[in-house]
């Protein structure tokens, strides 16, 4: 792509696949003319890294929300009780997103007559439903770590070297803030939460579809019916 917007290399116009020059030409553009340090932009690694970690982000965010919600249902349809997102319980441990989640699940559920009917149906659920708290509370912990170092690097100066203005011509300074440590680290971190968030979605779906755990009628004879 930044080659195209350079004039240089191919790319396809509709089934055509032109000479990057054309390509723009095609669509009423001109190839583009770089200024001091403007190539370094669209090659240095750091920032294909940071635009990826920036859409990745947002999306984990988006799922993060959703899984408050799937998880609410799940409890519904597993006739879970709701006493496991009792305030009382959260504030016993020192995590914000967790109490946070609870809340969010009693809301959800607070006009529920299934959750009224099966409120004290057992003793206490599998983990996937009870821990939902703790698991999508530690995973959004994770995910807002993450979007403070990403929102952090979008601040900053990513090149190298870096010019200062002091003096008259000012000073190209050495040094190594194209490394992108800070963002990979913060990636992976994004994967582990989201891999928290899959795998008790994953623990539910199966309770909800295992008619040993859901007290459900199986589904090969649900659909019959």
């Amino acid at each position: 792509m930044a080659l195209v917007l350079l004039g240089e290399g191919r790319a396809w116009y509709g089934d055509e696949l032109l000479p990057g020059a054309e390509a723009l030409a095609r669509i009423g553009e001109s190839p583009a003319q770089l200024a001091c340090k403007e190539g370094l932009s669209l090659t240095n690694g750091t920032h294909s890294v940071t635009a990826i970690a920036v859409l990745a982000a947002h999306d984990a965010g988006v799922a993060a929300t959703t899984a408050d919600v799937a998880a609410s249902l799940s409890v519904q349809a597993l006739r879970g009780t709701v006493r496991a997102y009792d305030a009382r319980i959260q504030e016993r441990k020192r995590h914000p997103e967790q109490a946070a989640v609870a809340e969010n699940l009693r809301r959800l559920t607070r006009s529920s007559a299934i959750c009224a009917e099966f409120i004290d149906h057992r003793l206490q659920d599998s983990l996937s439903l009870r821990a939902v708290p703790q698991m999508h509370g530690g995973a959004k912990r994770a995910l807002a770590q993450a979007r403070e170092v990403v929102v952090e690097e979008l601040h900053s100066v990513g090149d190298n070297p870096v010019i200062h203005p002091e003096g008259e011509d000012g000073v190209a300074l050495s040094g190594a803030n194209c490394d992108s440590t800070y963002v990979g680290i913060q990636a992976d971190t994004m994967i582990n939460a989201m891999t928290v968030l899959a795998k008790v979605s994953e623990r539910r779906t199966d309770r909800m579809v295992n008619s040993n755990f859901s007290e459900l009628p199986p589904s090969w004879s649900a659909n019959r019916a």
